[in-house]
C-alpha cells in the first residue's frame, strides 16, 4: 500500500518530472494541483516546528503560480499558500528533488518570521496579490515578483521546512 507521502509528493513530482524536459515550464499549472496537495499537507505538520510560525495558524491549500523542471531529479514550485482560512495568503516556494531511493523537499517563504508585533500572526497578503511568473537573467531558473496592489518586487527566500520523508518507491 502507498504512503500518503508517495501519492501525493512523489508520484505527481515524478509525473511532472517524466513529462517536462530539464529548463522546462509547465504551462498546465492544472497538473500540479496534485503536487500542490502533497506540498502544502507536508508544510501544514512540520511548520508547528518553525519558530516564527504561530501555533494556532494552519494553512488551506496552495494555488500554483510557476513550476519549472530545474535539475534532472527536481520540480520547483512557486505558489501563494492560503492561510488560517480567512482568505489571506502567502508565497511558498518549494523544491522536490527525487532518486531511486530518497525524496527531498525544502520549502522556503518570505512571510514566515516576520510575526507583527501587535497580534503575533504571521503578515498576511490581501487575496488579490499574485505572484507574477519570471526568470533569471539566463532563463533558466524561476525567479518569481510578488505583485500586491499596483507595485511588483522580488521575492526574498527563507528557508522554512526541509523534509525527508524516507526512501521514496520506483
Amino acid at each position: 500500500m502507498r504512503t500518503w507521502v508517495e501519492l501525493y509528493l512523489v508520484e505527481p513530482a515524478r509525473d511532472l518530472l517524466s513529462s517536462t524536459a530539464l529548463g522546462d515550464e509547465v504551462t498546465d499549472l492544472g497538473r500540479c494541483q496534485k503536487l500542490c496537495t502533497g506540498i502544502e499537507g507536508v508544510f501544514r505538520s512540520e511548520v508547528q516546528g518553525y519558530a516564527g510560525w504561530p501555533p494556532e495558524s494552519t494553512t488551506d491549500g496552495l494555488v500554483p503560480g510557476l513550476c519549472v523542471r530545474t535539475g534532472d531529479n527536481t520540480i520547483e514550485l512557486v505558489a501563494m499558500c492560503w492561510i488560517d482560512f480567512g482568505g489571506e495568503k502567502f508565497p511558498l516556494r518549494a523544491v522536490v528533488t527525487l532518486d531511486a531511493s530518497r525524496a527531498e523537499l525544502a520549502m522556503y517563504t518570505a512571510e514566515i518570521g516576520e510575526v507583527e508585533p501587535d497580534t503575533g500572526a504571521p503578515p498576511r497578503l490581501h487575496r488579490d496579490a499574485m505572484i507574477l511568473p519570471s526568470r533569471d537573467i539566463n532563463g533558466r531558473n524561476p525567479k518569481p515578483e510578488l505583485l500586491v496592489g499596483h507595485r511588483s518586487g522580488p521575492i526574498t527566500w527563507q528557508a522554512v521546512v526541509e523534509y525527508i520523508p524516507g526512501a521514496a518507491e520506483e
